[in-house]
Protein backbone atom coordinates (compact mmCIF):
# COMPACT_ATOMS: atom_id res chain seq x y z
CA UNK A 1 0.00 0.00 0.00
CA UNK A 2 0.94 3.71 0.17
CA UNK A 3 2.83 3.25 3.43
CA UNK A 4 5.00 0.52 1.98
CA UNK A 5 5.66 2.64 -1.11
CA UNK A 6 6.75 5.59 1.01
CA UNK A 7 8.97 3.27 3.04
CA UNK A 8 10.66 1.98 -0.13
CA UNK A 9 11.29 5.52 -1.37
CA UNK A 10 12.65 6.55 2.02
CA UNK A 11 14.95 3.53 2.15
CA UNK A 12 16.12 4.18 -1.41
CA UNK A 13 16.97 7.80 -0.62
CA UNK A 14 18.83 6.80 2.52
CA UNK A 15 20.92 4.08 0.90
CA UNK A 16 21.77 6.34 -2.04
CA UNK A 17 23.40 8.78 0.37
CA UNK A 18 25.54 5.95 1.72
CA UNK A 19 26.52 4.57 -1.66
CA UNK A 20 29.45 2.12 -1.57
CA UNK A 21 32.79 3.11 -3.11
CA UNK A 22 32.49 0.86 -6.13
CA UNK A 23 34.27 1.19 -9.46
CA UNK A 24 30.97 2.46 -10.93
CA UNK A 25 30.78 5.26 -8.37
CA UNK A 26 34.40 6.29 -8.94
CA UNK A 27 33.76 6.38 -12.67
CA UNK A 28 30.60 8.42 -12.04
CA UNK A 29 32.56 10.92 -9.95
CA UNK A 30 35.31 11.34 -12.53
CA UNK A 31 33.64 10.80 -15.91
CA UNK A 32 30.22 11.09 -17.54
CA UNK A 33 27.44 9.28 -15.71
CA UNK A 34 25.81 8.03 -18.90
CA UNK A 35 29.06 6.31 -19.91
CA UNK A 36 29.52 4.70 -16.51
CA UNK A 37 26.02 3.31 -16.50
CA UNK A 38 26.59 1.43 -19.74
CA UNK A 39 30.31 0.67 -19.87
CA UNK A 40 31.66 0.60 -16.33
CA UNK A 41 34.97 2.13 -15.35
CA UNK A 42 37.23 2.88 -18.31
CA UNK A 43 40.57 4.70 -18.16
CA UNK A 44 40.11 6.41 -21.52
CA UNK A 45 36.71 7.83 -20.56
CA UNK A 46 37.99 8.76 -17.11
CA UNK A 47 40.72 10.92 -18.66
CA UNK A 48 38.47 12.24 -21.45
CA UNK A 49 40.54 10.59 -24.18
CA UNK A 50 39.41 8.68 -27.28
CA UNK A 51 39.75 4.93 -26.88
CA UNK A 52 42.69 4.40 -29.20
CA UNK A 53 46.24 3.11 -28.89
CA UNK A 54 47.41 6.23 -30.74
CA UNK A 55 46.76 9.03 -28.27
CA UNK A 56 47.98 12.59 -27.83
CA UNK A 57 50.28 12.32 -24.81
CA UNK A 58 50.29 16.09 -24.23
CA UNK A 59 46.49 16.15 -24.15
CA UNK A 60 46.52 13.13 -21.86
CA UNK A 61 48.81 14.94 -19.41
CA UNK A 62 46.69 18.11 -19.57
CA UNK A 63 43.48 16.19 -18.85
CA UNK A 64 45.17 14.27 -16.05
CA UNK A 65 46.39 17.41 -14.29
CA UNK A 66 42.96 19.05 -14.51
CA UNK A 67 41.21 16.00 -13.07
CA UNK A 68 43.82 15.49 -10.39
CA UNK A 69 43.45 19.09 -9.27
CA UNK A 70 39.66 18.86 -9.27
CA UNK A 71 39.56 15.62 -7.27
CA UNK A 72 42.59 16.15 -5.03
CA UNK A 73 41.74 15.10 -1.44
CA UNK A 74 42.85 18.53 -0.17
CA UNK A 75 39.86 20.04 -1.98
CA UNK A 76 37.58 17.94 0.25
CA UNK A 77 39.13 18.72 3.64
CA UNK A 78 35.92 20.34 4.91
CA UNK A 79 33.57 17.82 3.30
CA UNK A 80 31.97 14.76 4.85
CA UNK A 81 33.94 11.58 5.57
CA UNK A 82 32.14 9.87 2.71
CA UNK A 83 33.11 12.60 0.23
CA UNK A 84 36.70 12.60 1.50
CA UNK A 85 36.91 8.84 1.03
CA UNK A 86 35.45 9.15 -2.47
CA UNK A 87 37.97 11.87 -3.33
CA UNK A 88 40.89 9.74 -2.17
CA UNK A 89 39.71 6.74 -4.17
CA UNK A 90 38.97 8.89 -7.21
CA UNK A 91 42.44 10.46 -7.02
CA UNK A 92 44.01 7.02 -6.79
CA UNK A 93 41.99 5.80 -9.79
CA UNK A 94 43.01 8.85 -11.84
CA UNK A 95 46.68 8.22 -11.03
CA UNK A 96 46.36 4.56 -12.04
CA UNK A 97 44.61 5.50 -15.28
CA UNK A 98 47.32 7.99 -16.21
CA UNK A 99 50.16 5.62 -15.31
CA UNK A 100 48.58 2.97 -17.55
CA UNK A 101 47.75 5.10 -20.59
CA UNK A 102 50.95 7.15 -20.76
CA UNK A 103 53.15 4.10 -21.45
CA UNK A 104 52.71 2.17 -24.73
CA UNK A 105 53.27 -1.25 -23.16
CA UNK A 106 50.78 -0.76 -20.33
CA UNK A 107 48.29 0.94 -22.67
CA UNK A 108 48.39 -1.99 -25.10
CA UNK A 109 48.02 -4.52 -22.28
CA UNK A 110 45.05 -2.60 -20.91
CA UNK A 111 43.34 -2.49 -24.30
CA UNK A 112 43.92 -6.21 -24.88
CA UNK A 113 42.50 -7.03 -21.45
CA UNK A 114 39.36 -5.04 -22.25
CA UNK A 115 39.01 -7.13 -25.41
CA UNK A 116 39.10 -10.26 -23.26
CA UNK A 117 42.63 -11.21 -24.27
CA UNK A 118 44.99 -12.13 -21.45
CA UNK A 119 48.73 -12.29 -22.01
CA UNK A 120 50.54 -15.59 -21.77
CA UNK A 121 52.43 -15.92 -18.52
CA UNK A 122 56.01 -14.79 -18.95
CA UNK A 123 55.28 -13.18 -22.34
CA UNK A 124 57.33 -15.82 -24.15
CA UNK A 125 58.86 -14.97 -27.51
CA UNK A 126 58.74 -17.95 -29.88
CA UNK A 127 60.89 -16.42 -32.65
CA UNK A 128 64.35 -18.00 -32.08
CA UNK A 129 66.12 -15.30 -34.09
CA UNK A 130 64.59 -12.49 -32.08
CA UNK A 131 65.22 -14.32 -28.82
CA UNK A 132 68.89 -14.74 -29.72
CA UNK A 133 69.16 -11.04 -30.60
CA UNK A 134 67.71 -10.02 -27.25
CA UNK A 135 70.04 -12.38 -25.36
CA UNK A 136 73.05 -10.95 -27.21
CA UNK A 137 72.06 -7.39 -26.29
CA UNK A 138 71.62 -8.43 -22.67
CA UNK A 139 75.12 -9.91 -22.66
CA UNK A 140 76.59 -6.77 -24.23
CA UNK A 141 74.91 -4.61 -21.59
CA UNK A 142 76.32 -6.78 -18.81
CA UNK A 143 79.83 -6.88 -20.24
CA UNK A 144 80.44 -3.21 -21.06
CA UNK A 145 80.86 -0.10 -18.94
CA UNK A 146 81.86 2.09 -21.87
CA UNK A 147 79.44 5.01 -22.29
CA UNK A 148 79.85 5.13 -26.07
CA UNK A 149 79.06 1.43 -26.36
CA UNK A 150 76.06 1.76 -24.09
CA UNK A 151 74.82 4.77 -26.09
CA UNK A 152 75.11 2.71 -29.28
CA UNK A 153 73.12 -0.14 -27.69
CA UNK A 154 70.51 2.36 -26.47
CA UNK A 155 70.12 3.85 -29.94
CA UNK A 156 69.59 0.44 -31.54
CA UNK A 157 67.22 -0.81 -28.86
CA UNK A 158 65.20 2.43 -28.90
CA UNK A 159 64.88 2.24 -32.68
CA UNK A 160 63.60 -1.34 -32.42
CA UNK A 161 61.25 -0.29 -29.61
CA UNK A 162 59.78 2.48 -31.77
CA UNK A 163 59.29 0.09 -34.69
CA UNK A 164 57.39 -2.35 -32.48
CA UNK A 165 55.16 0.46 -31.19
CA UNK A 166 54.38 1.43 -34.79
CA UNK A 167 53.56 -2.20 -35.57
CA UNK A 168 51.12 -2.23 -32.63
CA UNK A 169 49.49 0.95 -33.95
CA UNK A 170 48.96 -0.71 -37.35
CA UNK A 171 47.71 -3.95 -35.81
CA UNK A 172 45.14 -2.17 -33.63
CA UNK A 173 43.92 -0.14 -36.62
CA UNK A 174 43.44 -3.38 -38.59
CA UNK A 175 41.79 -5.13 -35.66
CA UNK A 176 44.49 -7.83 -35.68
CA UNK A 177 44.54 -8.51 -31.94
CA UNK A 178 46.62 -11.68 -32.29
CA UNK A 179 49.39 -9.63 -33.87
CA UNK A 180 48.99 -6.99 -31.16
CA UNK A 181 49.47 -9.69 -28.53
CA UNK A 182 52.65 -10.97 -30.23
CA UNK A 183 54.06 -7.45 -30.57
CA UNK A 184 53.24 -6.66 -26.94
CA UNK A 185 55.42 -9.60 -25.90
CA UNK A 186 58.26 -8.16 -27.98
CA UNK A 187 57.68 -4.67 -26.62
CA UNK A 188 57.91 -6.02 -23.08
CA UNK A 189 61.43 -7.30 -23.72
CA UNK A 190 62.60 -4.13 -25.43
CA UNK A 191 61.08 -1.95 -22.71
CA UNK A 192 63.24 -3.86 -20.22
CA UNK A 193 66.34 -3.60 -22.44
CA UNK A 194 66.01 0.16 -22.85
CA UNK A 195 65.43 0.59 -19.13
CA UNK A 196 68.46 -1.56 -18.24
CA UNK A 197 70.74 0.40 -20.58
CA UNK A 198 69.50 3.76 -19.25
CA UNK A 199 70.00 2.58 -15.67
CA UNK A 200 73.57 1.45 -16.34
CA UNK A 201 74.39 4.71 -18.14
CA UNK A 202 73.06 6.76 -15.22
CA UNK A 203 75.17 4.77 -12.73
CA UNK A 204 78.43 5.26 -14.57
Amino acid sequence: GPENAMKRVSTSLFTSRLRPLTAWNICRIVAARSFCETKGEDYFSMLNMPKSFSIDLKQLETNYKKLQQKHHPDQYATKSKQEQAEAELASSSINQAYATLRKPLERARYMLKHEGIEEDEGEIITDPGLLMEIMEIQEQIAETDDQASLAHLLEGSTRQYDEIVNDIVDAFEKGDLDKVKDKVSMLSYYTTLVSNIQTKMSVE
